[in-house]
């Protein structure tokens, strides 16, 4: 793709953007008159917290994400992200997330190969995957216990370890580690997985745990007389008893069935002959 015709296609996607997350993203471009006009344009956006699933155990409302276009040149990638101090992450979980973010911005560019900057995309998968970025650095994350609104335990997670630095200065790569960076990104995926899964195993366990002890209190409270005993639930053979005892139907029993006692039916004209009978 043309210089001319990247330019305008990085124009439609930002506009783009700014109408689908308004007040969430802010564009910046070079001031006019500089060297490479309008070059470098950027577009950061505010991702809120998730209001279920991992990202909202996780002690943050927010992260930025700022992507910066370095030039109009789209088939060399000249691509970089960086996630802003303001947010007061530490230096070790900001730079993977750049890290991240950066390779999975080049690996779409050169799918896309060329057609398009792939801006939204990005951003719309750094939304998707919240509480995975900030898990990039597990040694930062420490976790609690609490309760929640209904008053259960439940467990969530701070980010500790937070540091200020400068901001490091952008690194030009070569093919070479282009492709080492795509390879260590795709061995962090695979890691970030199955770390995923020994944590969800590790927290079913403690669930599980938290709900044994939990039952064997309510259990002590009852004999203790603190609380009533809830309710027996009783079998299927138990229910279906009860029901016969009381005279209903049971479950496989079919309904009753009464005879049609209309105008014309055989019960009406049994009741006519009767009485006929009985007059004779």
């Amino acid at each position: 793709m043309a210089s001319s015709e990247a330019l305008m296609a990085l124009q439609v996607e930002l506009k783009g953007v700014k109408e689908r997350w308004g007040k969430e993203v802010k564009l910046k471009k070079a001031e006019k008159g500089s060297t490479n006009f309008p070059f470098p344009v950027s577009v950061e956006r505010v991702i809120c917290q998730p209001e279920s699933g991992k990202g909202s155990m996780i002690d943050t409302d927010t992260i930025k994400v700022r992507l910066t276009v370095e030039s109009g040149a789209i088939d060399d990638t000249p691509v970089r992200v960086t996630v802003p101090m303001e947010d007061q992450l530490p230096e070790a979980l900001r730079l993977k997330m750049q890290d991240y973010v950066t390779a999975e911005w080049k690996l779409r560019l050169r799918e896309k190969a060329g057609a398009s900057w792939c801006i939204e995309g990005v951003l719309e998968h750094c939304e998707e995957k919240y509480a995975e970025l900030l898990w990039l650095e597990p040694s930062v994350i420490e976790s609690y216990l609490c309760s929640d609104a209904a008053g259960a335990s439940c467990r969530r997670f701070a980010i500790g370890n937070v540091v200020v630095v400068t901001e490091p200065a952008a690194k030009e790569l070569t093919p070479e580690e282009q492709a080492a960076e795509e390879e260590a990104l795709r061995i962090r995926k695979e890691e970030m997985a199955r770390e995923r899964e020994e944590r969800e195993e590790r927290e079913a366990r403690e669930a599980e745990l938290e709900k044994l002890r939990l039952g064997e209190e309510r259990r002590r409270q009852v004999e203790l007389g603190l609380i009533a005993a809830p309710p027996k639930q009783l079998s299927r053979k138990e229910k279906e008893a009860m029901e016969a005892a009381k005279g209903g139907r049971l479950r496989k029993t079919g309904a009753r069935h009464s005879k049609y006692a209309g105008p014309g039916s055989a019960v009406e004209k049994g009741t006519v002959k009767g009485k006929k009978d009985k007059n004779k």
